[in-house]
């Protein structure tokens, strides 16, 4: 069972059950019973995220959301991020001691990996980027653009 906290405060479980997965299927077109892959399509997909996690929700009086609008109105970058991973730890959760569940988790660990390594390499390049390098770039590959121009700061 996983646990997140929406954006107004409202804490929600996520647990799976067959019924879940059933229902999911059905009426989202996402087949819970393959992890791997219903997670590839909610993955920086929140659309898809937020109606899953509204289809699986319970509040903490075990009662499920009654109105998605509302339920997404929660969400926000962090609810997002806590969201995802709380499918991640009730899928893990629903197909634990199974093959799948073993795919699963392998499947997320070398995600993981290389978000950690997209992640390095991202602050690598801030941390080396400079805007006048930029500037003479541009100038340098597009007949003088930067002269032709007014560059300036926060318009």
């Amino acid at each position: 069972m996983a646990e997140f906290i929406d954006a107004n405060g409202k804490a929600w479980t996520i647990k799976i059950t067959g019924g879940d997965v059933a229902k999911v299927g059905s009426a989202l077109g996402i087949d819970l019973g393959n992890p791997s892959q219903a997670f590839a399509k909610v993955l920086g997909f929140t659309p898809a995220l937020i109606n899953v996690l509204f289809h699986l929700a319970r509040d903490p009086n075990d009662r499920r959301p009654t109105n998605p609008e509302r339920f997404a109105d929660g969400f926000g970058a962090a609810t997002i991020e806590a969201g995802t991973a709380a499918l991640e730890v009730a899928l893990t959760d629903f197909f634990q001691g199974t093959r799948i569940g073993a795919d699963f988790s392998k499947i997320l660990q070398a995600t993981k990996e290389i978000e950690t390594e997209r992640q390095s390499q991202a602050a690598e390049a801030w941390a080396k980027f400079d805007p006048r390098e930029l500037v003479k770039s541009l100038k340098n590959s597009s007949g003088n653009w930067a002269d032709k121009q007014e560059l300036t700061h926060g318009r």
